[in-house]
C-alpha cells in the first residue's frame, strides 16, 4: 500500500516554488538541473497565480516526451502534453487557461478511474506594488460496467484544487511571495454482485500546502533566494458490504516540509543559478490497524541544484545543469496484535532518478521559442547514422509564442 496517498502533495514539491522574466519551460527547467526553486518562470503561475500578469499575451505548450526504446517496443505517442494561454484582459486584470495539465492522484490507479480532461483557470490583478491571483484546477472521470446477469459496477473520481497567492515588491529591488493551496480529492466505487451491494469511497482526501519565497537583490547582478514550504494530506477509505472488512480500508497520511537557500547570478548573455535545500517527507499507512501499521520517513540533506545557460547567438542558447540529493530514510512496521516489529534505517546518495546531469538547447525566432533537452544516448552511442539504432535527438520539447 506504499505511495497510496495522493501524489498531488509530492507534485507540489515540483511546482510550489517554481519561480528572470524570460519564459521558462519544462525542457529549460530540466536542462538547468531542476534549479527552478531559485528563479522565476511561467510555470510558477500554477503554484502562485499572482505571477500571471508577468506572462500575458502568450501561448505555451509542452510537446511532451517519448518513452525510451526498450525490448523492441517503440513508443510513438508523446506523453505529458498540455497547452496554455494567458491574456491581459484589461489594465491590471489577466486571465489564464490551461488544458490537459495532469496532476497525478495515485490512489485512483488502485481503486477508482484516474481523473481525465484536466483544466486550469486562473486570474490575477496587478496593483502598483502588489499582485494578487487565484486559480482553480479540476479533473474527473466516471466508469460503468454491466454484465447483463448478476454484476454491475459504477465508479467515479474527482480532483479539485483552489490556489491563492500574492507577490509584493519591497523597496523596488526586493520581492516576497506567498501561496496557499487547498485540494479536495474524491473517489467512489459501488458494485452489485449476486444481489448484494458494496461500496468503497474516500472520506477525507483533503490537503493543504503553503509556500513562501523571497528575491533579494544584493548586487546589480545577484539575487539571493530563501524559501520555505510545507503541507499535509490525509485520506480515509470506508467500505460497506463486502468492502467493510477489506484490508484496503483505513487512513493514509502524508506531510512534508522544505527549506532552501540559493540564488541566481546574471551574466552578460546568460545566467548561473543554484542552491541547497533540506526536505523531509513522512508517509503513514494505517489501512489495517489489526494487522500492520507502516510509517516511512525520508530526509534529503541536502538537495543540490546547479544550472548554467548562455546565449551563443541571437537564436541559439546552450544549457547545462545537475541535481544531486543526499539523504537518509527510516521505515517502521508495527504489528498491533503481536510483539513483533520491524524497523529499518539507512542512508542514500542516489535515492531516485532525479540525480542527473542534463544538457539542453533553446531556439528563438522572433516571438517564437522552442526549448529541448538533448538525448543523452546520442553522446554515448551516437545518432542513427553512426550507431544504426533509432534514438530521439531530443528528450523533452517545449514551445512558447508571444503575441
Amino acid at each position: 500500500m506504499k505511495r497510496f496517498i495522493l501524489l498531488s502533495t509530492v507534485t507540489l514539491l515540483l511546482v510550489i516554488l517554481i519561480g528572470s522574466s524570460a519564459f521558462a519551460t519544462l525542457a529549460r527547467i530540466r536542462s538547468l538541473g531542476n534549479a527552478d526553486y531559485f528563479f522565476k518562470d511561467v510555470y510558477h503561475i500554477y503554484a502562485n497565480p499572482a505571477y500571471l500578469g508577468m506572462y500575458t499575451n502568450t501561448v505555451y505548450g509542452e510537446l511532451g516526451f517519448y518513452n525510451r526504446f526498450e525490448l523492441g517496443t517503440e513508443q510513438f505517442t508523446p506523453e505529458d502534453q498540455f497547452l496554455g494561454i494567458n491574456y491581459k484582459l484589461y489594465k491590471g486584470l489577466s486571465l489564464g487557461l490551461t488544458l490537459n495539465r495532469f496532476v497525478s492522484t495515485d490512489f485512483n490507479s488502485f481503486f477508482f478511474p484516474s481523473p481525465i480532461n484536466p483544466f486550469d483557470l486562473m486570474a490575477s490583478y496587478d496593483f502598483e506594488n502588489l499582485r494578487l491571483g487565484v486559480g482553480l484546477y479540476h479533473a474527473g472521470n466516471k466508469y460503468e460496467l454491466k454484465n447483463g446477469v448478476d454484476y454491475s459496477e459504477e465508479s467515479s473520481s474527482g480532483n479539485t484544487a483552489l490556489t491563492a497567492g500574492f507577490v509584493f515588491n519591497l523597496m523596488e529591488k526586493h520581492e516576497i511571495e506567498g501561496m496557499l493551496r487547498l485540494n479536495l480529492d474524491r473517489g467512489k466505487l459501488t458494485y452489485t454482485d449476486a444481489g448484494a451491494t458494496s461500496t468503497l469511497e474516500t472520506d477525507g482526501g483533503n490537503g493543504i500546502q503553503f509556500g513562501a519565497r523571497g528575491f533579494f537583490q544584493l548586487t546589480d547582478d545577484f539575487q539571493m533566494v530563501p524559501l520555505i514550504a510545507f503541507g499535509s494530506e490525509s485520506i480515509s477509505l470506508k467500505g460497506t458490504g463486502a468492502e467493510a472488512g477489506n484490508s484496503t480500508t483505513g487512513d493514509f497520511k502524508e506531510n512534508f516540509f522544505i527549506v532552501g537557500l540559493g540564488g541566481n547570478l546574471k551574466l552578460d548573455k546568460g545566467m548561473v543559478v543554484g542552491g541547497l535545500n533540506v526536505t523531509r517527507m513522512r508517509f503513514t499507512d494505517e489501512s489495517d490497524t489489526t494487522f500492520i501499521t507502516d510509517e516511512e520517513t525520508e530526509w534529503f540533506m541536502p538537495g543540490f541544484n546547479l544550472g548554467v545557460e548562455y546565449e551563443l547567438t541571437k537564436w541559439l542558447t546552450a544549457r547545462m545543469g545537475m541535481e544531486k540529493e543526499f539523504g537518509r530514510y527510516e521505515d517502521k512496521w508495527h504489528f498491533p496484535n503481536s510483539a513483533f516489529f520491524w524497523e529499518e534505517k539507512g542512508r542514500f546518495s542516489s535515492p531516485s532518478s532525479q540525480d542527473f546531469i542534463g544538457l539542453g538547447v533553446g531556439f528563438k525566432f522572433s516571438k517564437f521559442q522552442v526549448d529541448a533537452t538533448i538525448g543523452e544516448d546520442n553522446f554515448f552511442e551516437g545518432t542513427y547514422l553512426l550507431s544504426g539504432i533509432q534514438r530521439n535527438l531530443f528528450g523533452i520539447v517545449s514551445a512558447v509564442f508571444t503575441f
